[in-house]
């Protein structure tokens, strides 16, 4: 039945991406790839990387706490790895890789390598959740026009997002066998102050990673309105129906780019998709794969 589902959901990624290529107009296309503006490509390669590290020291930090930094490129070779099969698969398979190698590599025990895991996700959704929300509520109008009531159900629909993530993540981690003192010991308010500004450091740098694949794409956009539109196309990846999010992400990303505010044409929105498949995803798996070799290299020499 997991066999027939995976086919299923690699079939769904297949014709969506299909049928993206097939909407988009060849002519103009190569015109665009070849117009590229290759002077953002380099600092958005340099965004995705240090991004990157940033996550790296987030999960050193909610482990070791003071002793993160002596255990950093440990837990950064860890996270790299685990990318791998988290988007060559299904996602599940990354997230077991990464708990089973923070056990078998830094003594950490399951429970405890569960918690951090599961408040990573809760991180994220506490600024992807409501920023998604927004994102939705704010594009789907013509413009950004201000009213009292649209403002008032626009911050209800912020505080109802943000206040979900928190139980839900709980509920998970309980279902995982998680103890209390586990998340204690992972949510202590100096941990969580921390690695919430490191959370903010990185999705910040996302963002940004992204607003240079606009500009490499010819069009102008600003930095607020990526914010709004990147976060709802992310959770949509989440979504059970497709293969780690593909195909799904990439039309969700080439909808919201087309809204009035942001104004992108089809095709410069299909290459923004594009491009944080082959740099969003493909440099950290770059990563991922050098710490995987490299590693393996050591162990066949001892």
């Amino acid at each position: 039945m997991r066999k027939f589902s995976t086919a299923a959901k690699i079939l769904v990624s297949a014709a969506i991406l299909l049928i993206l290529f097939r909407k988009a107009n060849l002519q103009t296309g190569i015109h665009f790839v070849g117009a590229i503006d290759w002077f953002f490509i380099l600092p958005s390669v340099a965004l995705i990387v240090l991004a990157q590290l940033a996550r790296a020291y987030r999960l050193a930090l909610m482990i070791f706490g003071a002793s993160a930094e002596g255990r950093f490129f440990q837990v950064l070779r860890i996270q790299m790895v685990s990318f791998l099969p988290g988007i060559v698969s299904p996602a599940k398979i990354g997230e077991a890789a990464k708990i089973y190698m923070l056990q078998a590599d830094t003594g950490t025990r399951l429970g405890r390598a569960t918690a951090c895991f599961v408040a990573e996700r809760v991180l994220d959704m506490l600024l992807l959740v409501p920023l998604a929300s927004l994102g939705v509520y704010l594009l789907i109008g013509p413009s950004f026009s201000f009213s009292f009531q649209k403002t008032f159900f626009a911050l209800v629909i912020v505080l109802t997002g943000t206040a979900a993530c928190v139980p839900l993540g709980l509920a998970y981690a309980r279902r995982k066998g998680v103890r209390a003192a586990d998340i204690w010991d992972t949510a202590k308010p100096s941990k969580l102050l921390a690695a919430g500004g490191i959370t903010m450091l990185y999705w910040g740098m996302v963002f940004a990673e992204v607003w240079c694949f606009c500009r490499a794409a010819l069009f102008g956009v600003t930095l607020r309105h990526i914010s709004l539109a990147v976060p709802p196309a992310l959770l949509s990846s989440l979504l059970p129906v497709s293969f780690s999010g593909f195909g799904v992400r990439e039309a969700a990303l080439v909808f919201l780019l087309q809204r009035p505010q942001l104004g992108a044409t089809y095709n410069q929105a299909l290459l923004v998709s594009l491009m944080y498949i082959v740099f969003g995803l493909g440099v950290p798996a770059l990563m991922g794969l050098i710490y995987w070799w490299v590693g393996r290299s050591n162990v066949s020499q001892n």
